[in-house]
Order: C-alpha cells, then sequence, then structure tokens
C-alpha cells in the first residue's frame, strides 16, 4: 500500500511475504519513487532566491571636494585661537587661497599636527587684525553658526576692512551695501574718508557733494583736527 503526497511514497511492507518477492518489490518501488520524484507534478514548489547582489567596487578617493570637505584650519588672533571651517576661507581670488595653495614643508616625523594651521600649537597667527574685527567677520562668512546678524555700523565697518584686506570681493559688496545705509546721515568728512580708505568711490562723490553744499569753511575747519573723519590736505585738493 502506497500513498504519494508531494513527492514522497510511503509503503507498507508485510513482513510475511517471501524474501524474493520482498526484494523484487522493493527494487520496483525504488523505481516508482524516482519517477515520482522527478515528476515537476508531485514536487515542491521552489522558493525563489534572489540573485546575489554583486560586490561594489569601491573606488579610490582621489581628492576632496572643494565644498563638502570640513577640513579645519586654526588662527590665532591677538591672543585668542579660532577653529573654523578651511573651506569659509579657501575663497577663489582671496589671500588665503594663495595661502593655502603654497607647499607647505614636510613635518619632521610625518606628524600633520607641526603643519602651521593644524593645529592650537601650531596655528596661522594673522598681525594687525583685533580679536573682535575678526570674530564679527566669522559672523558674516559663516551666517549659520552665528547666533545674531551683524546691524550695527561699526561692525558692518569691521567686515569691510577686513574684506578689503584679505579680498573677499562678495563680503566687500555685502558690506558696502549695508553701510551705504548708514551714509545719510554721516558727515562729508567721514563720507570722503571711509570711502578713500575703503575704495568706495560713491560715498566720495556723495561726501563731496555733501561738503559743497555746506557753508564755506576755512581749510583748518575742514581737516577737523579733533575729529575721527577730518580731512588731510590731499582730501581738501
Amino acid at each position: 500500500m502506497n500513498h504519494a503526497k508531494g513527492g514522497f511514497v510511503v509503503l507498507i511492507v508485510s513482513l510475511t511475504q517471501p524474501l524474493a518477492c520482498k526484494t523484487s518489490f522493493a527494487l520496483s518501488t525504488y523505481t516508482m519513487l524516482v519517477r515520482v520524484a522527478s515528476d515537476p507534478r508531485t514536487s515542491e514548489p521552489e522558493t525563489e532566491r534572489a540573485p546575489p547582489s554583486p560586490s561594489v567596487a569601491r573606488s579610490p578617493v582621489v581628492r576632496l571636494d572643494d565644498v563638502f570637505n570640513f577640513q579645519v584650519v586654526v588662527f590665532q588672533v591677538e591672543d585668542v585661537v579660532f577653529e573654523v571651517f578651511k573651506s569659509g576661507f579657501n575663497v577663489p581670488g582671496t589671500t588665503f587661497e594663495e595661502m593655502f595653495a603654497l607647499p607647505q614643508p614636510m613635518p619632521t616625523g610625518g606628524d600633520a599636527s607641526e603643519v602651521e594651521g593644524n593645529s592650537r600649537d601650531n596655528p596661522i597667527v594673522l598681525p594687525g587684525v583685533k580679536e573682535n574685527d575678526f570674530r564679527i567677520f566669522l559672523r558674516v562668512l559663516y551666517p549659520f553658526i552665528s547666533r545674531s546678524e551683524v546691524t550695527d555700523y561699526e561692525d558692518w565697518i569691521s567686515v569691510l576692512r577686513l574684506a578689503t584686506m584679505w579680498g573677499f570681493q562678495t563680503i566687500r559688496t555685502t558690506a558696502i551695501g549695508h553701510l551705504s545705509a548708514f551714509f545719510s546721515t554721516k558727515s562729508a568728512a567721514e563720507k570722503i574718508s571711509i570711502g578713500r580708505e575703503y575704495r568706495v568711490v560713491d560715498w566720495v562723490k556723495d561726501g563731496y557733494k555733501t561738503l559743497c553744499r555746506q557753508p564755506t569753511q576755512t581749510l583748518e575747519e575742514m581737516s577737523m583736527p579733533n575729529e575721527p573723519y577730518g580731512l588731510d590736505w590731499e582730501a581738501i585738493a
């Protein structure tokens, strides 16, 4: 007696049958099992297997992205150390682009921290810059980090000073735009002095127009020796 289900056959053989009969029956049964197992109608459906994922070859890193590299550069301004994103200063046409492009000497023992600007122990020193002016400049350079916007007249003068010194043309243009809104209330001497110092022609022109509309002044009055923005002889001439 046999039952076929899912490729399996269950056999019940009587032990009382002769040995030869049993052998013949076993052979015929084996043949039948092979046929049943190979019949696709009685075999269990195979589970679909996902194709093996191809191995991804990792390309060697040949260069850093120009913007999203997040390298840090360390500056010292007066007695304060600043750690900032290098990409913010590595702007085309600026002093820092030229500085960073210079070849660095091989540090002793291969220690990268010995390279200038790579560590607090060996920062890039910025002479002639005030700590507060530099901090204000950073607020404009990294607006996503700053806690407050730059709004004051004196603060924008600081930004203009450093942007002009280092060649940050976009920030310089931004500073000029903000400062122009203040100049309607400034004296002729201040317009001329600041315009000449930072090479803003419109401020110089406006200063001279304002000066021409004022009552006649003596050379001493125009030079204003006790005022921070007194005109020198070159400006008066």
